[in-house]
Parts: C-alpha cells; sequence; structure tokens
C-alpha cells in the first residue's frame, strides 16, 4: 500500500525512458546525502558516488552488495599492511596522495579477480552442493569498474571504524529517500533500474582490457601530474575518459556537455541571485550536478518528446560525476583549453600504452600455451575427428560430419606453417596411378600429419591431432574417372560440406576435396596440390555466392571452354530454378589457372545450398505429418508426460551447449526462412482448412532437411476437429538429445502473440497453463525450453540467465522479435505461496514505461481472458512487495531493450492457479479411488462429449454438491461413497479430457446431464451456469468445478 494515496501522485518528473531507471538520479540522491552529512556533521568529502550506486544493488542483489562492501575492505586491509609493513621493515616509505590511491587501484583490481575467479565460485559450489535452493552464481558476483576502490578510500581518511560507520550512515540514508519519497512520489522505480555500462561493470573477465586501460592511464596520469603539474581533478579522470575512445562520439558528448555546464556556471554565478553566493568546495560541487541533473531531465524529456525511438542515454555524457568534475575544474582555473588537452592527451597516449600491453599479453607464450603446450588438451579438442578415425563412424557421412563440427574450434587455434604439400601431391600420385596400394597410401600420409579411414566404396583423408586448416579428402575406390569435386573454402556458408558431399555421390566423382579459405589459395598448399594430383582436367568447384547488398543472387554455374565430364547442366537446372550459365571464369583461382578445360564453378546462394541439402537429406529430413482429435495444447501436454527425458533433469550435466556455427546455420537456414514463409501463408489468400499445395510441402520438406542438420525434425500436426494446423520442431530421436527444447508455429491466420516457457519442469505446471494460453489466444509461436535451469553447473542450461546468450531458446526469441514485429512475448512463470499476494497471477512489463507512452491492446487482450475465468491477476508497477517480481534484466528482455516494436511481460502464476493445471493422467490415488465404486471411465474429448446430449435444470441438488465438494477439497472417499450410495437414480462417470489433461467426474439421469464436476479445480474459480454450448469451453478454460444449469427442478 502507497504511503501518499493522494491522486496526484506519483509525478511523472522524470524522462521514463532515461532517468526515471537510471542509477544517474540515484547517484544524484546519494551525492545529497554525502554533502549533507559532510557540511553538517564533518563527513569525509569521497567515494562521492558509492552510495547512489551501492543502494540500486541493496535492492536488486543485496548479496552483490555485501561482497562489494566486503572486497572494499579486504583492499583496504591489504593497502595498509603494506605501508605498515614497508614502514617497519624500511623497504619502502609510506605511500600517500595520488601514490596511495593508485595503489589501492591497483589492490582492487587484483582483489576482484582473486575473487571472481576463485572464492566466490568456490563458495557457490559449496553452497549449492549443500542443497541451498538459491541461485549463488548469479548473486555471488561483485560489481563495478571503481567502486571498490572508492569504498576503500573513502575508509581510508577517517579510518576503518569511523570511516566504516559514515558509510553505514550515508548508505541508509540515502536508501530511505530513493525507497519512500522518491519512488512514491514520483515516477523513479528501482524494478527496471540501468546502470550505465553495465557489460563491462559486470564481470573483471568480460572486460580485461578495461582494466588494463584503467590502470594503465592512471599510472601515466599520476607521471604527468607530477612532471608537467597537470591537474585533471583525480588520476581517474582520463582513466575513465580513455574507455571510450573506441566510441569517440561519447567522449565528444562529454567534453560539450562539460563546456555547457561551464558556461551555464558562470552565467548563473554572475546573476543577482547567486552572486552573494559563496560558492566553493562541497557546494560549487553540488551546484555543477545539480545543472548537469537539470540539463540531462530536460534532455530526456526532449528526446521522448520529439525522438521516441533514440536511446536516450546515448546523449549523456559518460559516467556519472566526469562531466561535472571536468566542467568545475575549468571553472575554477579558468583553463578550459588547457585542462581539454591534458585530458585528451592523456587519456590517449595511456589508450595507445594500453593496447601495445594488451596485445603483447595476447601474443606471449603465456597466453597461448594452452594451445601448444598442453598435448592432452588438444588430443581432447581433436576427439570427434580422432573416433572417427579409428572406425567409430559407419560411413563417411559421419565422419565429414564430425569434420564439420570441428571446424570452427579449429579456426579458433593456432595456425602452423603449410609444409608438406610437394609431399601430399606425390604419394596420391602414387596411389592414382596404382603403384601405391591402400595400406601404403595411410602408411606415407601419417608421417605428413595425415591419416585415413576406409570404407566401402570410399578412402576419407583428415588431419591428426596439432595439425589444421589443411583440409579434408575423399578418395573414390570405385569412379577413378569421374569429375573431381572441390569446396575450397567450406566456412563461406553453412551447408557446403554437405553439398559436396551430396554432388560428389550425384556424379559418381573421383574425389572430394574440402578446403579452408585461409589455404586453399596458397600454390603450395594441401588442397592445391591434391586438386593438381587427381583433377585430371575435370573439376567442379564450389563456392559461395557472393551476397549482394540488395537480395540474395541466384546461383550460377561458370564453365571453362567446356563441361567436366559427368555434369549434367540441365539436371542442375532443374535442381537449382534461376540457375544462371555462362561459359567463362568470372573470376580466376590458383586450380582454375592449373586446369585449361573441363573446369566449373558450381556459385551457390543460400536458396541453392538448401535446395541441394533438401535432396540429400530427404531421408533423415523427412517432414513427418501427424494429426489427431487432441487440440494442440492436450497433444502437447500428452507429450511432455510420455517424453519426460526430453526435458533435462536438475544437475544432470546432460546439456550440450550449440556452437557458434550452428546457431548461425539454424538462423539463417532454419528460422529465417521458416518464419518468412509462416508470414507469406498467413498473407495469402488461402485459408487453413485447405490442404497444403504441393510447392508448400515441397518448402516444408526442404525445412525440415535443414532442421536434420542440427539434429532437429519437423512435424506437421493437424487437428481434425478444427482443421487447425502446427509446425512442431523438436530434437530428432535418432541421435542424442542436446536439451535445446522444443518450438510450435502455428499454420495459417493467428494472433500476434508468442508464449514462452522458460522453466517447464522447475516452475510446475507451466507448461500446461502456457499450452493452454497457446491455443486459447490463437498465438503464433510456443517455445518451451528443454532444461532445468540448474542441470549444468556451468549456468548453459538456464534460458534466462542473461550470460546464457548463444542457446537455441534465445535465437528463436531474436528471430521471432524481429521477423514477426511487433509481437507481445509472454514469458509464463511461477511463484511460490505469498500471504502477502491476494491475487492468481502477476502481471510484470518489460520497460512498463514505454507501454505507458504507446498503449497496445495485446495487454487488454489478455486480462480480457483472465477476466472471463475469474482469475485475479495484480499488475507490478513498482510496489515494494512484488519488487521480487518486477521483469528484470534476463537473455531476453537485454534483446527487447533493442527491438521498440516488441513487448515482453513475465505472467507469474500462483501455487492456487497452477494446481489447476496439473495433468490427471498420473493421479493414480484418485483414479482407484473412482475405480473403487465401479464408476465407468474413459478418455475423451469432453467438450465434444457433452454436446451429445443436453443438459437439465439442477435447483435441488445443492446438498449433493456440497457433498462432492466436501470430498475435492479434502479427498476423503467417504464423502464420495455416501453421495454415490445416496443417489442411485443418477448414473455416474468418470472421463479424462484429452485436450486439457484434467479427470471429470460426470452426472446424468436417462439421457440427459445434470452437471459436470472438476476433481481437480482450480480454487475460487467460478461454478459456470449452463446457457448454450459455449459455456463447456468456457468451463473448461476456467478450470472451474462445476458446470451445470439452474433454474427449474429437475425431478
Amino acid at each position: 500500500m502507497s504511503l501518499f494515496p493522494i491522486d496526484l501522485f506519483p509525478i511523472n518528473l522524470f524522462p521514463a525512458s532515461s532517468l526515471a531507471s537510471s542509477v544517474i538520479t540515484t547517484v544524484w540522491i546519494g551525492l545529497l546525502v554525502v554533502i549533507f552529512l559532510n557540511r553538517r556533521f564533518g563527513f569525509v568529502l569521497s567515494g562521492l558516488v558509492v552510495p547512489g550506486y551501492l543502494v540500486p544493488l541493496m535492492v536488486i542483489k543485496p548479496v552483490s552488495a555485501a561482497i562489494i562492501i566486503f572486497e572494499g575492505l579486504v583492499v583496504y586491509f591489504l593497502v595498509r599492511a603494506f605501508n605498515r609493513f614497508g614502514v617497519q621493515t624500511g623497504g619502502w616509505c609510506s605511500v600517500f596522495g595520488r601514490d596511495r590511491f593508485f595503489l589501492i587501484i591497483l589492490v582492487s583490481v587484483i582483489v576482484r579477480v582473486l575473487f571472481d575467479a576463485g572464492v566466490l565460485p568456490m563458495l557457490a559450489d559449496f553452497f549449492i552442493s549443500q542443497g541451498f535452493n538459491f541461485d549463488f552464481r548469479y548473486h555471488f558476483q561483485s560489481f563495478g569498474l571503481i567502486v571498490i576502490a572508492l569504498i576503500a578510500n573513502q575508509l581510508w581518511k577517517p579510518g576503518l571504524r569511523l570511516g566504516l560507520m559514515q558509510l553505514m550512515v550515508s548508505l541508509l540514508l540515502t536508501y530511505v529517500i530513493i525507497m519512500y519519497p522518491l519512488s512514491e512520489l514520483t515516477n523513479f522505480t528501482l524494478s527496471y533500474i540501468g546502470y550505465l555500462y553495465e557489460d563491462i561493470a559486470a564481470s573483471v573477465y568480460a572486460s580485461p582490457k578495461a582494466y588494463i586501460i584503467i590502470l594503465t592511464v592512471a599510472f601515466i596520469a599520476s607521471r604527468f601530474n607530477l612532471k608537467y603539474g597537470w591537474d585533471f581533478h583525480g588520476i581517474l579522470m582520463p582513466s575513465l575518459l580513455a574507455l571510450q575512445w573506441h566510441q569517440p562520439e561519447k567522449l565528444l558528448l562529454t567534453f560539450l556537455e562539460a563546456y555547457l555546464l561551464v558556461l551555464l556556471g558562470r552565467w548563473l554565478l554572475q546573476h543577482r541571485w547567486f552572486a552573494r553566493w559563496q560558492l566553493e568546495g562541497p557546494r560549487l560541487l553540488l551546484f555543477f550536478f545539480n545543472l548537469s541533473f537539470i540539463y540531462k531531465l530536460l534532455l530526456g524529456h526532449a528526446l521522448e518528446a520529439y525522438f521516441p525511438e533514440v536511446k536516450t542515454t546515448d546523449y549523456f555524457a559518460f559516467g556519472y560525476l566526469l562531466s561535472t568534475l571536468l566542467a568545475i575544474k575549468m571553472y575554477e582555473k579558468r583553463i578550459v583549453i588547457r585542462m581539454t588537452r591534458a585530458t585528451v592527451q592523456t587519456s590517449l597516449i595511456g589508450v595507445v600504452i594500453a593496447s601495445c600491453i594488451g596485445y603483447i599479453l595476447y601474443l606471449s607464450p603465456l597466453s597461448s600455451q594452452s594451445a601448444v603446450a598442453n598435448p592432452a588438451e588438444e588430443e581432447a579438442l581433436f576427439s570427434k575427428i580422432t573416433a572417427t578415425q579409428q572406425g567409430q563412424s559407419e560411413s563417411l557421412e559421419k565422419a565429414l560430419g564430425a569434420y564439420r563440427s570441428t571446424l570452427h574450434t579449429l579456426e579458433s587455434d593456432i595456425l602452423v606453417a603449410n609444409t608438406g604439400g610437394p609431399a601430399f601431391r606425390q604419394v596420391l600420385k602414387g596411389w592414382r596411378f596404382k603403384r601405391l596400394s591402400d595400406s601404403d597410401l595411410e602408411s606415407q600420409l601419417l608421417p605428413l600429419g595425415f591419416t585415413t579411414t576406409e570404407f566401402e566404396d570410399d578412402i576419407f583423408i583428415s588431419e591428426i591431432p596439432r595439425y589444421q586448416h589443411r583440409g579434408a579428402y575423399v578418395l573414390s575406390r570405385v569412379n577413378t574417372n569421374g569429375p573431381v569435386i572441390e569446396v575450397p573454402d567450406v566456412l563461406s556458408q553453412p551447408g557446403l560440406i554437405e553439398a559436396g558431399l551430396w554432388l560428389y555421390r550425384e556424379l559418381n566423382a573421383s574425389a572430394l576435396a574440402l578446403g579452408s579459405r585461409s589455404r586453399s589459395r596458397e600454390r603450395d598448399s594441401h588442397f592445391q596440390s591434391f586438386h593438381e594430383a587427381v583433377s585430371n582436367h575435370n573439376v567442379l568447384q564450389i563456392r559461395s555466392q557472393p551476397r549482394r547488398s540488395d537480395s540474395d543472387a541466384p546461383s550460377s554455374l561458370s564453365i571453362n571452354q567446356r563441361l567436366p565430364q559427368g555434369l549434367d547442366s540441365n539436371g542442375l537446372q532443374r535442381l537449382l530454378p534461376n540457375l544462371a550459365v555462362q561459359w567463362h571464369l568470372d573470376v580466376a583461382n590458383i586450380q582454375s589457372e592449373h586446369t585449361e578445360a573441363g573446369f566449373a564453378v558450381l556459385s551457390l546462394s543460400r536458396a541453392g545450398v538448401r535446395s541441394i541439402l533438401a535432396r540429400s537429406l530427404l531421408s533423415q529430413g523427412r517432414l513427418q505429418y501427424l494429426q489427431g482429435y487432441e487440440r494442440i495444447d492436450g497433444y502437447l501436454q500428452s507429450w511432455l508426460l510420455n517424453n519426460k527425458a526430453y526435458i533435462a533433469d536438475k544437475w544432470s550435466e546432460k546439456v550440450v551447449a550449440p556452437q557458434v556455427n550452428e546457431l548461425i546455420f539454424a538462423e539463417q537456414e532454419l528460422l529465417i526462412p521458416l518464419l518468412d514463409w509462416l508470414e507469406s501463408q498467413r498473407h495469402s489468400a488461402s485459408s487453413s482448412e485447405e490442404p497444403l499445395a504441393e510447392a508448400q510441402a515441397e518448402k516444408l520438406r526442404e525445412l525440415a532437411a535443414m532442421a536434420s542438420l542440427i539434429d532437429y525434425r519437423l512435424l506437421h500436426y493437424r487437428h481434425i476437429d478444427s482443421s487447425k494446423e502446427y509446425l512442431i520442431l523438436t530434437e530428432s530421436q535418432q541421435q542424442p538429445s542436446r536439451y535445446w527444447g522444443t518450438y510450435i508455429f502455428r499454420l495459417g491466420q493467428a494472433s500476434p502473440f508468442v508464449i514462452e516457457i522458460p522453466r517447464p519442469m522447475y516452475e510446475i505446471n507451466t507448461f500446461e497453463y502456457g499450452a493452454q494460453l497457446f491455443e486459447r489466444l490463437d498465438a503464433q509461436v510456443l517455445m518451451v525450453a528443454g532444461s532445468h535451469p540448474d542441470a549444468n553447473q556451468s549456468g548453459i542450461s538456464d534460458v534466462l540467465d542473461v550470460d546464457n546468450k548463444a542457446s537455441l531458446f534465445n535465437l528463436i526469441h531474436q528471430s521471432v522479435v524481429k521477423r514477426l514485429a511487433p509481437v507481445p512475448v509472454v514469458q509464463v512463470r511461477a511463484f511460490a505461496d505469498n500471504a502477502q499476494i491476494a491475487a492468481d497471477m502477476l502481471i510484470s512489463v518489460w520497460q512498463q514505461d514505454a507501454l505507458e507512452r504507446a498503449p497496445t491492446p495485446y495487454l487488454d487482450r489478455l486480462k480480457r481472458v483472465f477476466d472471463s475465468d475469474g482469475s485475479r491477476y495484480i499488475q507490478v508497477n513498482g510496489q515494494r512487495y512484488l519488487s521480487s517480481y518486477a521483469m528484470g534484466k534476463n537473455a531476453q528482455t537485454v534483446f527487447s531493450s533493442f527491438a521498440p516494436q516488441g513487448h515482453l511481460l513475465s505472467l507469474w502464476l500462483s501455487p492456487n492457479m497452477r494446481q489447476g493445471y496439473r495433468q490427471q493422467d498420473e493421479n493414480t490415488r484418485l483414479l482407484a479411488q473412482l475405480n473403487a465404486l465401479d464408476m465407468k471411465g474413459s478418455e475423451v474429448q469432453l467438450e465434444k462429449h457433452l454436446r451429445s446430449q443436453p443438459f437439465i435444470s439442477w435447483t435441488n441438488g445443492q446438498s449433493l454438491r456440497a457433498m462432492l465438494n466436501d470430498y475435492v477439497e479434502t479427498g476423503n472417499i467417504q464423502n464420495l461413497y455416501h453421495a454415490y450410495q445416496q443417489n442411485p437414480d443418477i448414473s455416474w462417470s468418470h472421463i479424462l479430457d484429452i485436450n486439457t489433461r484434467q479427470r471429470f467426474l460426470l452426472l446424468s439421469r436417462g439421457e440427459r446431464w445434470l452437471g459436470v464436476l472438476n476433481l481437480r479445480p482450480r480454487q475460487q474459480a467460478p461454478d459456470i451456469n449452463y446457457q448454450n454450448a459455449q459455456d463447456i469451453q468456457r468451463f473448461l478454460d476456467s478450470r472451474g468445478r462445476w458446470l451445470y444449469r439452474e433454474s427449474s427442478s429437475w425431478d
């Protein structure tokens, strides 16, 4: 309940897209507190940003705030010990001034590295191993670039006891002001608080270069201050500005804001209102920061009003106090130009030196020793290829699949010298001209770093560990006179390996060469040596089509003088529509220079690759057609019940992280074509009741082939009664599951909603509710995560983790929001029992301020659904007791911040709400009680079953309904038994509805229904008075207790 219930509040004082949820505002409050305490009680004027920076963390991540203060104490003790040890031993004198502050910064970086790398992860693992139900990895981390150093420096001047007391008092006062007057009286909220540059502040490992720059520039600034007398208002000033040299417009904005503050400050201080004031020290600092805050306030409102599409904070100066401190020094010393030059020059010199240091560290032996000096790790890196070479793969296709899966890993390692090409060529020529047997080929290639795997018709040549980028090669043992298929750059476009292999099979080729761009261009490369040894002037080279700015260029075939033997250009044109054929090469390469005739280049567009792959993968990527009487929500609930193994359990360590190349392939070759095709279907004139045309079915088969390349399958499900159709993207049963999730897309007309279920097993019954909401809203997409959030200790199993951006779940979220915008995304979550929350569900909207500025009908549509069910809901909008349920930062909201056309909201379900959606298939106790009374049971579509005969009025059944209500609430079979025995004239049966998976008790007399009882209803859901057939579905959707007809007597 608000402390200020007057309708006047909250006042919309702050710009909704910036200061209303920014740490800049809390820093302003903290600065007011620090200066007040300094002027009134003599508190030390240090750590100006610390209270305003820490208070939001105390609310949102209190453990992180405590860790920051503790690390500040550790830094303080270490620097004190360093000083005392040097004085006592005579090794060095006590450091003070800027040297002491630099030492504090240096020690704070070391402490943070040690804590983030060792101490905090060890503590997190310990607590997790003890079974504590808390997200330790998320909370056990420090935060901020320099705040730890500022805390230690603040403690230094007054001493530990007095300094700690002053810090706590300033934090307490800042907390009280922010949480009560500020949050209650204005539109400021901590629910969506944003830290500037959070990406580099959140983790020391996310920004190692930032710390190198800060330390380097701080040291140089200290030396320049000592040698030249340059005063920067602290050595951190050029250090922090140096972080923005990669974004020079931010530097320019910072100095422009400082100049503006100087001009405004001088003009105001000359005015008669301020002329008599003696502004210096803390008062001058407060004056200029107030000017800076007012400027940001006005700028935010102006940008919001006239340029709502821009990100307001991009036009603010860097940091929280930098422009103010620059302006104060320029004003006091009247050195605007000199201050600018000294600061810019120092930061630029420091950035150059810091960058050199970073590159030296990157290139040092220490940084690469894991790749060079650790053969065991290299052996593990090549484990997939080695397993194939040892004969564990069953076919050439699987061997090349293993080679493809390690390409991007290989690419990131050290590039070894490309030697041995001529020797490689001689060995291959010897085998080709029958001078070497297959066993001789293997023995002579082994010293060159290659090994061979023999299949029935082919020999596969690949590298052994500690070699890379020299290619993989296939020699045919039966087709010695066929063309040679070459793919010079397998990394230029996903799917080229598979396309090359299919053409190798279809054209009865004699050889297949797979190379990488970095090596295939070299004249002495192994790729070129293979070409010279086996080509015989009969080569088809496959390349990716250069992309044009306007659209994807069509595939083309360029022929040098004559076609390679066995190549049918007409067949290729049938396979690749719009194939352009030309009798010259646009660009020569070293392979074409070696081949005067019989050389052709097939340049494949992405569509061309997909077309070839669809042909090559028809057997394993076949589209599966299914149809049934279950609605999609019922079908999915049955699927989950029967396939719980598809979701990785807690601590199972089963989730396999997708590789970057797999995600790129999934987006470009599967998701984008799929979403574009779905969108085109919705805009076409055909209805969903018409069968798919052959061309459309062919497109789906092509997409199913693409899905098979990431071990997924595509199912086409049709609901018989409604003719509604769906595509289900789920993991293949033929491969070990990697637990990346299941995704359902609606065919035909749909409302613009996306339903996400990020924790289907961990947050019980959110899956069942989300599936039902997907169908009720006619939503476009339903996304179901494939793992418990704690399945893997590394965090890759939690699709909400802000650091786990590289997941298929997050990729599909981004693709859907981009391709189907504007689209509201609803994440279905769960909250525990809470006596303070008198609601069935909570609605939390990401960037609530944006929704208020541009209202949409989507939220109203949801609320109408909830109202029709009799569900009680509360919208989270800054209430303190609901702050834990405000939609905070996660992997999806990070992207949504940059997708203004989409809205993202969380729907938090109470335990009571979720209980009404629990599947009753496995409720053996309930089923045993019903069977004990010999009640007839069946599993049917309840709505259709109830429509088969009419309802009659039931006005004298209050006592029977009360007795059955007691049974539902207590589970006492005596209540059910007495009700059954006392009403022999009523027919009793029970049904499991195939759509809701709920069990119902049906009461009838003759061929007329008396009533239907939900045996596991949602508490406080209303009873439904039957008036017409639509009330049946309303009863099922609401999970109500009774459906019956009132009015006249039935006896």
